[in-house]
């Protein structure tokens, strides 16, 4: 059974329009952070559970960290696109998305309702750190 969709309260509508203006795809902490300047009194906790009801009802994307203690990063950019995201220091970043036509493997007569597509590699900048500079 599905969950009958939330009303958009202020601090909903404030946490989404934010996060729809990041390019960065920002953990609920960072979120926070940027969002306690025009709401001072807004809690982390608020912060959090906000973000669920709107992953829940489709407003936005919940990237599901990579690695032990990974924090989630949130995408309110809902038109079609792809990631890529560093495995070091676990920045993403918004890529076009592919064509799905002919996607190979689907099964007969199955129908695409939603994708997700994530590519994982290290950053220019966490190679640069790292010495191992670009290929």
């Amino acid at each position: 059974m599905s969950e009958t969709p939330r009303r958009m309260t202020s601090q909903r509508a404030e946490i989404l329009a934010e996060l729809q203006a990041a390019q960065d795809h920002p953990t609920a902490a960072e979120l926070h952070e940027r969002l306690r300047r025009r709401l001072p009194r807004l809690s982390l906790g608020t912060v959090y559970r906000n973000l669920d009801v709107l992953a829940a009802n489709g407003h936005v994307a919940r990237l599901m960290g990579i690695g032990a203690g990974a924090e989630a990063r949130y995408d309110g950019n809902s038109a079609p696109h792809d990631h890529a995201r560093c495995r070091c220091c676990g920045a993403v970043a918004d890529i076009p998305a592919l064509a799905m036509a002919g996607a190979p493997g689907l099964p007969a007569g199955f129908v695409v309702e939603q994708r997700r597509l994530e590519y994982v590699g290290t950053c220019a900048s966490c190679r640069s750190a790292d010495g191992q500079g670009a290929h």
